[in-house]
């Protein structure tokens, strides 16, 4: 039988997430993908490891933008909960949109920084001719020899720290 859990609900999705990591539930599942079961302490932790990275090194700030380009992975959800936690505004961007859709959205979303999917950014690099862009990209899920020089996904989460908390307070939704 699984398990149940008696939380209070929060009134954000992102306050669930952070009651549930705390150390009565933080043991539970919280993601499945392909075969890979991540709990909710270890889906905060990546989450606040982004956050302290994306507001240290890339001074994403309260109310900054940020796109969302993966498919349906727990790089989005990671991607998602940290700008939440530092209250920037994720852009989601609709994979399955014609390429010139997602090149309007990405280059007029008045986004500071691209969180994508190695495939997803190496497709708009190419339509667009170049694979230097106006603002910062991460890149996840990019094999050794990926041809643009762009922070790494993991190489980000690696220095990132497991306990961030945001020096400012942040507005609830």
């Amino acid at each position: 039988m699984a398990e149940t859990m008696d939380v209070a609900m929060p009134t954000t999705v992102f306050g669930l997430l952070e009651r549930l990591q705390a150390a009565e539930y933080r043991d539970l599942e919280a993601l499945i993908e392909d075969g890979e079961r991540w709990t909710y302490g270890q889906l905060m932790e990546r989450v606040n490891r982004l956050a302290s990275v994306l507001w240290g090194r890339f001074g994403i700030r309260p109310g900054d933008k940020a796109v969302l380009a993966f498919y349906n992975q727990t790089e989005f959800f990671v991607g998602l909960f940290a700008l939440r936690k530092i209250g920037a505004v994720a852009v989601p961007l609709n994979i399955m949109m014609a390429q010139d859709d997602v090149l309007y959205v990405v280059m007029n979303a008045d986004a500071k920084l691209v969180l994508a999917e190695a495939e997803l950014i190496a497709k708009l690099a190419a339509q667009i001719g170049r694979t230097q862009f106006a603002l910062p990209v991460v890149v996840a899920g990019a094999p050794d020899d990926f041809p643009m020089p762009l922070p790494r996904w993991n190489d980000l989460l690696a220095e990132g720290d497991p306990d961030f908390q945001p020096p400012e307070p942040i507005p609830q939704d």
